[in-house]
Parts: structure tokens; C-alpha cells; sequence
């Protein structure tokens, strides 16, 4: 509870330093050829698994996935009153986990065998930023863009830390989000929560050396989505 305390008292008195500037100076920022800035926030990325064909084989869903940690810069080029093109190229550290429903996988009766993706994901987006009117000192805002992805670390290991499922390393999504700028006298703070929609089929039909085939072979694609709140200061 301190630390909620503390973090609502951090956002309080920014607030209020935006509120005592009552000149419209603040605003000149928004003139600026090009903005600078980073990113922190929470991600949660998840698959959408499609299981084979093969009646025989009874699939996987995803049975869990662990809120990530967001960390990026922000480059931004004012295009006009309203429109900005900016990339925030960024750092993604996620934990997925799927389950199998085929008896013949599991760790015992009771128990279906998993996999866990923990990943490193570098994200190289592009948007384009369409900002509304002012109301005050903020300024709410949507997104829409698309991207690269590259995962340093993406393969799936069991239990006993074996790797089982081979994934591809790159992928490319659209994102659409929104947001929020507030005006302080010297940057503004901008809360932002972004949708992302990946479109490759990122598993790679061969197994592992070395694994159980049955993994690979229950899986006919796996496509990313996620889910990021961040915290944008420039």
C-alpha cells in the first residue's frame, strides 16, 4: 500500500505543477520540429494458437501469461497541428506458457504437460499519431502503426528446461492505441495503452533436435497479440 501511496503522491504533484503554470506557454512544445523521449510500462503478450488438423492430436491453448516489463526511446517528428510520425523502438521482456491436452504428453494423470516462452523481444514500430484538441493541459491522442519484431531468446522448454518447440525469431504486426499527453513546464507525461495483432505464423513446422515431435506436430500456428501500457515522457 506505501508504495501505491507513493506512486499516487509522484503523479499528484506533477499534476499540480501543470495546474499552477496557467499561461499557455507550455503549449510551445507541440511547435517543435522533433521530440525526444523514453518509455517505460507493462506488457502482456499472449499467442493465438491453432491447433492441427490431425484429428488424432488433441492440441494446446495458452494457459497463462506473466505481465512484462517495457523499456524503449521515443523519436518523434511533428508532421502538422494535429499529425506526428514517431518510433519507439523498445525492449520486451514476457513469460508465455502453453498447455497440451494430449494424455500422452502429460507429466503424470492429473498433471498436462507445458511449455514456457520466455522471450526478449526487440520492437521496431512506426506510427502515425493523430492528437485532438486541447482540454486544458492535455491533449488525448490515438495511434496506428505497424512493426517489426525480433526475439533474441524464443523457443519453448518443458519442465526439465528442454527445448521443445522451435519458433521464428522475426515477425510483423499493425498496433492501433490511445492516449493522453499532459502538460508540464518543461515535457509532457503521456499514459498510453497500445494494441498489437501479429501476422506471421510464427511456429516453425521442424521440431528441435533432439524433442518430442508430438509438441511441434499439435500446432498448426501461433500468431502473437498483446497488450502494453506505458508510460511515454518527452
Amino acid at each position: 500500500m506505501k508504495k501505491i501511496g507513493l506512486v499516487a503522491l509522484f503523479f499528484v504533484a506533477f499534476w499540480t505543477e501543470a495546474l499552477v503554470a496557467q499561461d499557455n506557454s507550455f503549449r510551445e512544445i507541440d511547435d517543435r520540429p522533433w521530440h525526444y523521449g523514453f518509455v517505460l510500462g507493462f506488457n502482456v503478450f499472449n499467442f493465438s494458437v491453432t491447433p492441427t488438423n490431425i484429428k488424432q492430436f488433441q492440441g494446446a491453448q495458452v494457459s497463462s501469461v506473466t505481465p512484462g516489463f517495457t523499456v524503449g526511446l521515443i523519436l518523434d517528428k511533428r508532421l502538422s497541428k494535429y499529425f506526428d510520425l514517431r518510433t519507439v523502438p523498445t525492449l520486451n521482456l514476457l513469460d508465455r506458457v502453453v498447455t497440451y491436452q494430449d494424455s500422452s504428453l502429460r507429466v503424470n494423470k492429473s498433471v498436462p504437460a507445458t511449455i514456457d516462452f520466455k522471450s526478449s523481444l526487440i520492437d521496431i514500430p512506426v506510427f502515425v499519431k493523430y492528437r485532438a484538441v486541447w482540454y486544458g493541459h492535455s491533449r488525448p491522442y490515438v495511434l496506428l502503426g505497424g512493426g517489426m519484431t525480433y526475439s533474441l531468446s524464443h523457443d519453448g522448454v518443458d519442465g526439465d528446461g528442454n527445448t521443445q518447440v522451435a519458433l521464428k525469431p522475426f515477425d510483423f504486426y499493425i498496433a492501433a492505441g490511445v492516449g493522453c499527453d499532459f502538460y508540464f513546464k518543461y515535457f509532457r507525461l503521456a499514459p498510453e495503452l497500445k494494441f498489437t495483432f501479429g501476422l506471421n505464423n510464427l511456429l516453425n513446422s521442424t521440431p528441435p533436435s533432439g524433442a518430442n515431435p508430438l509438441y511441434t506436430n499439435e500446432l498448426s500456428k501461433m500468431t502473437s497479440r498483446a497488450v502494453v501500457l506505458s508510460f511515454n515522457f518527452e
